[in-house]
């Protein structure tokens, strides 16, 4: 197989490949010690890459929190998965200073004991969203929307427990310099049903 990192024309990390893993991938591993990626799946396989990465390119993967991972047939792509990337120092994720959000930059997720809020930087219509879904093999929430569904997910350094929930909160979040640091500025909040699917 052959197998290599890029950047993309909007600036996200690929590992591109050649054969299919006949798994599904559920995040990729970068070790900082080593300076190697690992690819973990479903199954619990993993697959170390043989490869070392530069200064320039531990630096770079050090920043990120996402992986595309695509397999290619006659230089055209015919399969992909939007992974998380972890960051391990002797085998165990550690967290890194970060300061990216999720793909779209204006969710922030806040974390309690009994339930998830899910905070809007730009307020939108709370009540035009009927249900938060949570893909289990991408690890990726979806909303649906009047113009599409809408994914996003957060870093896997960053363990969202979802397993047992029913219901997630949404919020608007008061317009403000800087976002607070817990939920205390909500400017409106609802409670919708979370559906977790299987769709990989």
């Amino acid at each position: 197989m052959n197998i290599g990192l890029v950047v993309n024309a909007r600036g996200k990390m690929c590992l591109v490949h050649d054969e299919s893993f006949n798994d599904v991938p559920l995040w990729v591993g970068y070790h900082l010690d080593g300076r190697q990626i690992e690819i973990i799946f479903n199954s619990g396989a993993t697959y170390p890459i043989d490869w070392e990465a530069t200064d320039e390119m531990d630096s770079y993967l050090q920043k990120i929190n996402k992986i595309l991972l695509i397999r290619m047939e006659d230089k055209k792509p015919v399969e992909g998965y939007d992974t998380s990337l972890l960051h391990l120092r002797r085998g165990s994720a550690i967290e890194l200073e970060d300061d990216t959000k999720d793909e779209d930059g204006d969710i922030q997720l806040f974390q309690s004991e009994t339930h998830l809020t899910f905070a809007f930087v730009h307020p939108v219509d709370l009540r035009s969203i009927p249900e938060l879904e949570y893909d289990v093999l991408l690890r990726e929430f979806h909303i649906r929307q009047a113009d599409g569904v809408r994914k996003f997910f957060f870093a896997g350094k960053r363990r969202v427990d979802v397993i047992g929930a029913s219901h997630v909160c949404l919020a608007n979040l008061i317009a403000q310099p800087e976002l607070p640091a817990a939920p205390a500025g909500w400017k409106e909040q609802v409670r919708v049903p979370l559906r977790l699917i299987f769709h990989g």
